[in-house]
């Protein structure tokens, strides 16, 4: 009976932190450094960037932690990064609420990531960017069509989280690996700092409009928090 309670009160907070990912500009899971990211801690942080939300991650009692070494906090950091496989970029602050150890810098990168949230770029810039990313790397030919894949434009149609999209000739064609590949370009080219960013391949309408606004489509994905998530 007492593990039933455990598990109902376990789930109701987990229903509660859902609710707060949802709501949050920014999310903030704080762990403590003797205890590590736990599985349903990965869990949060893993749903916190599937929504595209800023994550930073505290690492709380860092003062207690044992035997630590010059080279501690980051191997600490190298094993969050593997719970959380390609959210390398999600930032990790070592601090102590009793020691009053690196408090400041919380909510100073709170600010950061909230600013890199709300942040424009101008369509000229995210073209330049998404063409030094393609001269960088030269998509694949396609076998299905014995060509490669065209980009025309991308363009920046709303923020909170940054989203782009970028038009060419075959978008259901690309692979995987090469999204993944152009997402982490843009955002690191274009300086949206350590978030993640939300990329839609689109095909070329036939008029060629350009999607300075939202189509019908994308739009009907942005309420549904559909996208690419960015790798580090």
């Amino acid at each position: 009976r007492r593990k039933k309670i455990f598990d109902k009160i376990e789930g109701l907070s987990v229903m509660r932190s859902l609710r707060t990912i949802e709501d949050a500009d920014v999310v903030v899971l704080v762990i403590a450094a003797d205890e590590g990211l736990s599985d349903q801690d990965a869990r949060l942080a893993t749903l916190a960037l599937s929504k595209f939300k800023p994550l930073l991650i505290v690492v709380n009692k860092w003062d207690l932690f044992p035997n630590k070494e010059t080279n501690s906090s980051r191997d600490y950091t190298l094993d969050i990064q593997e719970k959380l496989r390609d959210a390398t970029f999600v930032p990790v602050i070592y601090a102590s609420c009793l020691e009053n150890q690196r408090i400041h810098k919380i909510m100073t990168a709170v600010e950061e990531l909230y600013s890199s949230y709300e942040k424009r770029v101008g369509t000229g810039k995210v073209n330049e960017a998404l063409q030094r990313a393609v001269l960088a790397h030269t998509p694949a030919i396609l076998k299905r069509y014995s060509k490669r894949v065209k980009f025309y434009f991308a363009t920046q149609v709303s923020s909170k989280p940054p989203t782009i999209v970028v038009k060419c000739n075959v978008a259901e064609e690309i692979q995987e690996s090469y999204k993944r590949f152009l997402v982490k370009r843009l955002r690191t080219d274009l300086e949206y700092g350590d978030i993640p960013i939300r990329v839609f391949f689109r095909a070329k309408s036939e008029d060629g409009k350009r999607p300075d606004r939202l189509d019908r489509e994308v739009e009907s994905e942005l309420n549904a928090d559909a996208g690419i998530e960015a790798d580090a």
